[in-house]
């Protein structure tokens, strides 16, 4: 028995593709900052704006907290200009956030954990808005609407952007 959905791949992407140039136009841009972490969403979102606009006004953001992983999506960043790719640690940031708010125990608990990664989803925006700004661009979200759906996510963090294609 197959519990797959019956997706009409093909329909979808012209669905999402007219959805992101419609919102471009509507808005009055051109342009378009999107976060990428090496995921299957962040992947699918950038796939479908390379569809829909040229690569040279996309701007791609890695903003990891351990270590880069932008060699490993060369191949997927082949077409964007090397000017328009930001490779950007969220570490120091964080670990200031950490150094302020947090106070100083051996063992960090849950709760700790969970506002940890709220911070880190928030600083990832303000390093996107302020691209943003800079480049003169919408920002790109990479949530999809399961995580939507059941509150997976953090608000002000990984659920803020201009648009949500997927």
């Amino acid at each position: 028995m197959n519990y797959l959905p019956n997706i009409n791949l093909s329909a979808e992407t012209i669905k999402i593709t007219s959805f992101i140039k419609t919102v471009l136009k509507e808005q009055g841009f051109e342009n378009v900052v999107i976060g990428v972490s090496g995921g299957i969403d962040s992947a699918t979102s950038f796939s479908l704006l390379e569809k829909t606009i040229p690569q040279k006004n996309i701007y791609i953001a890695h903003l990891y907290y351990f270590e880069s992983q932008i060699n490993s999506m060369k191949p997927l960043l082949k077409n964007v200009p090397q000017e328009n790719i930001y490779d950007i640690s969220i570490r120091p940031l964080v670990e200031k956030f950490e150094e302020i708010l947090f106070p100083k125990v051996l063992k960090q608990v849950q709760d700790d954990k969970v506002r940890l990664g709220n911070i880190m989803a928030r600083v990832r925006m303000i390093i996107l808005y302020d691209l943003a700004k800079k480049h003169n661009t919408l920002v790109c979200g990479t949530e999809n609407k399961s995580e939507f759906y059941l509150g997976y996510f953090t608000r002000f963090g990984d659920e803020a952007s201009d648009f949500e294609p997927i």
